[in-house]
């Protein structure tokens, strides 16, 4: 698992793409990574891009990642968006939208760029 972040100064949003294999403990130790980098109160607005990335996780594993940085509010995050084009990892994605969803954060899914910068914007 390769994790790339950027911040994108004219658009006021960090860029993370994901790409690689995906497995739970990579997971749970480049977001933590991730989480140290960024900074604190909450306030950012994030872009995760799932395009040239193989989510090995199952749904038990989505749920937990979930759990440990939403609903303890570990994470910075304000809103995100969670990009895809891959109709094997929508199911997955979406997912990860519904039970951060469930736990009061604003997490959604989008199956192109333009679409998700968008709507992360408004």
């Amino acid at each position: 698992m390769e994790l790339k972040t950027q911040w994108n100064e004219e658009k006021g949003f960090w860029d993370i793409a994901v790409s690689g294999e995906v497995f739970y403990d990579d997971c749970l130790q480049e977001l933590n990574n991730l989480l140290e980098q960024m900074p604190k109160p909450s306030g950012n607005l994030v872009l995760l891009t799932i395009e040239a990335a193989d989510l090995n996780l199952t749904n038990t594993d989505i749920y937990y990642l979930v759990r440990l940085f939403f609903e303890r509010h570990y994470t910075p995050f304000k809103k995100m968006a969670v990009m895809t084009n891959q109709q094997k990892n929508l199911d997955k994605v979406k997912f990860l939208e519904l039970c951060a969803v469930n736990r009061g954060m604003d997490v959604f899914v989008a199956q192109d760029r333009a679409a998700a910068e968008e709507r992360l914007l408004r």
